[in-house]
């Protein structure tokens, strides 16, 4: 595998090795529960060695027996994210259990808390920031010098998992949010810079999943966010658990830097009433009153942009411009269908790559 990582995952691998975690090894934080406990059991299904660790070690405990079990190779210990004595003693305990490398690092640990912006603590402040943020950049730096002994085809990977939040504003969710939205940034930042090591580095974003976390929330939230979402439903933890899966898999290789959003939340909105009066909206749910929004009307949807990569520029060329223009018309057509379709149980997305190797760039 080692010799395999040296090269183009998608020139030397067979499908099924592209689409497998086996021998990877993979430590992902606040694995006992909720997003965390269904990337642990999604890594671990397919084929990679895990560490998991929480607070509650009576909850590890549970969790350690049930994939043993199920025949997944865990291994758990307490931690808590929020110390930085814990978070040195977890990548020791990490470095010993993998012999000195790491594949994957999922940073899924957080805590969410709801208040009025003018109620906020310096204290509160500084917990959540540590709790959210800071224990992802540290638990990086730690990570990174096992991260570059890795085995896996494609290199390291870093998935962030960050929330709709981090892009959009919700009452009583100011510090929640702006943790999510640093995490986001850097995101982008350790993609840039790490790329030299072979080190990928993306996020994942969901909008409101069924989890206990997201029971927390005001039911009036949840419910105008729902009413927002295309698919009119919340997500399932799995569901993000697989983009996750994706995202460290030797298929995803020429992917970093990208923050994927789940459901579409954060960029395309349901059809209001008026667009389907047949319907009454999606699925025969009303428009939320007061809004008279056209679908795709000033909203734009986050790309699966590989290595970053954004628009086109002609630099003055003729044809270039053309098919950036095209392109463009492309991708403001997926959020349409997107937002018409949902009802119809239909997704709809769209890939841009960057400069790929095929007989088509050959001729610019």
């Amino acid at each position: 595998m080692a010799a395999i990582a040296a090269a183009g995952a998608g020139d030397t691998l067979s499908r099924e090795q592209r689409w497998s975690l086996a021998g990877a090894t993979a430590l992902v934080t606040g694995g006992s529960k909720g997003i965390g406990h269904a990337i642990v059991e999604e890594l671990a299904g397919f084929g990679a060695r895990v560490h998991t660790c929480s607070r509650n070690e009576a909850e590890l405990e549970e969790c350690r027996l049930r994939w043993e079990e199920k025949g997944f190779q865990v291994t758990v210990s307490v931690c808590d994210i929020s110390s930085g004595a814990d978070r040195e003693k977890l990548i020791e305990t990490v470095n010993q259990t993998f012999e000195g490398k790491l594949d994957i690092l999922v940073n899924n640990a957080a805590q969410l808390l709801g208040k009025a912006g003018v109620e906020w603590t310096s204290e509160e402040y500084s917990h959540i920031m540590t709790t959210n943020l800071e224990s992802v950049f540290h638990l990086s730096q730690l990570a990174h010098p096992l991260l570059c002994h890795a085995s896996i085809a494609g290199g390291g990977s870093i998935i962030n998992i960050s929330s709709i939040t981090g892009s959009l504003g919700f009452p009583g969710l100011a510090l929640y949010s702006m943790s999510k939205g640093g995490m986001n940034q850097l995101t982008r930042s350790f993609a840039a810079e790490w790329a030299q090591d072979k080190i990928r580095v993306n996020c994942v974003a969901p909008g409101v999943t069924r989890t206990d976390m997201a029971s927390s929330l005001e039911p009036e939230l949840v419910e105008n966010e729902l009413s927002r979402t295309p698919l009119g439903r919340m997500g399932q933890s799995v569901e993000v658990a697989s983009v996750v899966a994706f995202l460290c898999m030797p298929a995803a290789s020429f992917v970093t830097g990208q923050a994927c959003d789940r459901g579409g939340a954060g960029r395309i909105r349901r059809p209001c009433a008026h667009v389907f009066p047949e319907r009454g909206g999606v699925g025969g749910v009303p428009a939320p009153v007061g809004r008279e929004e056209v679908p795709g009307h000033r909203v734009r949807l986050r790309r699966l942009l590989p290595c970053g990569q954004g628009e086109t520029h002609g630099d003055g060329e003729t044809k270039l411009r053309r098919q950036a223009r095209h392109t463009r018309g492309m991708n403001q057509l997926t959020r349409s269908l997107a937002t018409e379709w949902a009802r119809d149980k239909i997704r709809v997305n769209c890939v841009a790559p960057g400069a790929i190797k095929t007989d088509m760039t050959k001729k610019v």
